[in-house]
């Protein structure tokens, strides 16, 4: 009998030392897997409002997928058909929405200031667009995310 235990000892031993290694294996996959899936997959957006004065609401409806919930700060800004960027917004906390499976509607409003930030060029008349970018801390690390979807409006500024 103890020589038949130690005949079979190493391939035990072997066979332990394998399922050990792939139930690390696996963890690692996992953590590599949600590294690569980004927190949240945008399908669109749809503008309520398409014209908005200075002083108005700008009402959008985004449409996406949130992979995990991650805290985020989130910086807008209005581009001019120049290419110039006459408002930024102030950071806003974002990101505590749960997952989903399928995409969802995000509405948000954003009110236009009535004049451009100091020093910048005045607001004039025409199509603008509103954009977002996100820094998001999730537990896998730091994402950056520069695909929101940009919401091109139509600014209409009283002469």
């Amino acid at each position: 009998m103890a020589h038949v235990m130690r005949s079979h000892i190493l391939p035990i031993i072997l066979a332990f030392i394998l399922f050990v290694m792939s139930v690390n294996s696996l963890d690692q996959v996992d953590k590599w897997w949600a590294r690569q899936t980004p927190a949240i997959s945008w399908q669109g957006v749809e503008v309520m409002t398409q014209t908005v004065s200075p002083g108005g609401v700008l009402t959008v409806d985004y449409t996406a997928t949130i992979n995990k919930q991650c805290p985020a700060d989130l910086r807008g800004f209005i581009e001019a058909p120049d290419g110039t960027v006459p408002i930024r917004f102030p950071v806003v906390a974002g990101g505590y929405a749960k997952p989903t499976e399928e995409p969802r509607n995000i509405r948000v409003s954003v009110t236009i200031p009535e004049t451009s930030d100091p020093g910048l060029a005045p607001l004039k008349s025409g199509p603008h667009i509103y954009r977002t970018v996100a820094t998001r801390y999730c537990p896998e690390g730091v994402e950056e995310d520069a695909s929101v979807p940009d919401v091109p409006f139509f600014l209409e500024v009283a002469r």
